[in-house]
């Protein structure tokens, strides 16, 4: 249940049509409490942090405004077919609300970076 809410959570972040899903569950996870605003700047926090850092490395962002940290830990690139893939550990917390996981994102074709499962194929060339 936890890994499912966290990967939710993560897609939720990533998702350029968030209003269309149903955000109920998100309602006890620390990325709850950001504005509108904030999450797209954590959004772009990510991509950045997926872009330009090296694998290991932590990359820390503070909200602004809301109660809300997160560090993202990139660990390992991988080709998934065509995408540029990479994992990476976020960690986030607001308040009395932590949360932390390690998720899986691919560059799309039009260049942003997407949650996805990876495949075995990607899964192997990450080792």
């Amino acid at each position: 249940m936890r890994a499912l809410l966290a990967s939710a959570i993560a897609l939720a972040a990533f998702t350029t049509a968030a209003s269309a899903i149903d955000m109920n569950f998100l309602k006890n996870a620390p990325i709850s409490r950001l504005s509108a605003d904030e999450l797209k700047q954590f959004r772009a926090f990510i991509a950045k942090t997926l872009d330009e850092s090296v694998d290991g490395s932590t990359a820390d962002w503070r909200a602004p405004k809301t109660s809300f940290s997160s560090k993202v830990t990139p660990q390992k690139n991988a080709v998934d077919g065509r995408f540029k893939c990479r994992e990476a550990r976020i960690e986030s917390e607001s308040r009395e609300l932590q949360q932390s996981g390690n998720y899986w994102f691919c560059k799309s074709d039009k260049g942003g970076w997407q949650l996805r499962t990876p495949s075995e194929n990607a899964k192997r060339s990450a080792k």
